[in-house]
């Protein structure tokens, strides 16, 4: 619920003039018997001969008389009711307008940028939308907005044109993307991306993270979490486990990729279960070549397979390597 205190009729300058009604303690439609009572007890009440030195009495005792000069006079009571009815009209309508904007600014830049021009136009000045603006009940609303927006769209392109239309508008978000929540949701995203085509589409990695450098977010460190070594561990790991040439090319890309980024995973291709894989497909290579003969293709498959394992840091046992340079 809106704070009227903090939302209603904030646009006035100054202090806010007393009712007369209140002051003299009769309701809007005393006629001049009450009118008169209620002047006489509280003019006695507050005299300055009963109230010697006392500031604040005598300042309401002024004001007693003020009030009871006006509405005891039909003409400038006429006039008066007339003022009084057009103010609360006049904070009626800002009051409502004030809500307004807060429902307008939850819609988004787009409904909001068209509000501030009516707002202006229903008589809410530039300095009291600036205020409302910058309330703790807007950045609220501004907070939810783009933790919203980057949970549903998260590439930093869709987040720019988004922070331009609050700007247009005469707002700025951008501190807001540097919102703990908002950082834990871009590293999550980076992580996601960081797994889509098993860890192979580094370069969609990349064009998700480096734009957002700009806006002094830093997601490229998502590659060196110990989720993301386990992850990328593990899809080395099934790729080795092809182990077939092909299988060395596509290892070969996915360790000088993720090197890049402080991802070391060329050693994986000389752990032991790697050795064990590599060596029982080799000596398969090696048996093939043996059977077909120097005239078949065997042995050229067998120099292929291990050639490109090699490349990709591989370093066979003894016996394959003796076979690799005598074959």
């Amino acid at each position: 619920m809106t704070d009227e205190r903090k939302f209603g009729g904030g646009d006035q300058e100054g202090k806010k003039s007393r009712d007369y009604y209140e002051i003299l303690g009769v309701s809007h439609e005393a006629d001049e018997a009450q009118l008169i009572g209620a002047y006489r007890r509280l003019a006695m009440q507050f005299h300055p001969d009963r109230n010697p030195g006392d500031k604040a009495a005598e300042e309401e005792f002024k004001e007693i008389n003020k009030a009871y000069e006006v509405l005891s006079d039909p003409e400038k009571r006429r006039n008066y009711d007339s003022s009084r009815r057009d103010s609360e009209r006049t904070n009626e309508i800002t009051v409502q307008a004030e809500r307004r904007f807060l429902s307008e600014l939850q819609g988004g830049p787009g409904g909001f940028g068209v509000y501030v021009a009516e707002a202006r136009l229903l008589g809410i000045r530039p300095r009291r939308i600036k205020e409302l603006i910058e309330s703790e009940q807007a950045r609220e609303v501004l907070k939810q907005n783009v933790i919203s927006t980057i949970k549903k769209v998260p590439g930093y392109g869709d987040w720019l044109n988004y922070a331009k239309s609050w700007k247009t508008a005469g707002i700025d978000v951008s501190g807001y993307v540097r919102l703990p929540e908002v950082i834990e949701m871009l590293e999550r995203h980076a992580m996601n991306t960081l797994k889509m085509m098993g860890g192979k589409d580094h370069s969609g990695f990349l064009s998700f993270v480096v734009p957002w450098e700009r806006a002094g977010i830093r997601l490229r460190y998502a590659a060196q979490s110990a989720e993301a070594r386990t992850y990328l561990t593990d899809q080395a790991m099934q790729i080795i486990r092809g182990g077939s040439f092909n299988d060395a090319l596509s290892f070969l890309h996915l360790a000088q990729d993720w090197e890049g980024e402080g991802v070391e995973l060329k050693h994986l291709v000389n752990s032991a279960e790697a050795q064990a894989i590599l060596t029982r497909n080799a000596e398969r290579q090696l048996a093939g070549a043996r059977e077909s003969g120097s005239a078949g293709p065997g042995k050229r498959f067998f120099r292929a397979f291990v050639g490109a394992w090699e490349n990709a840091g591989w370093q066979p046992p003894p016996e394959i390597e003796n076979e690799f340079n005598t074959t």
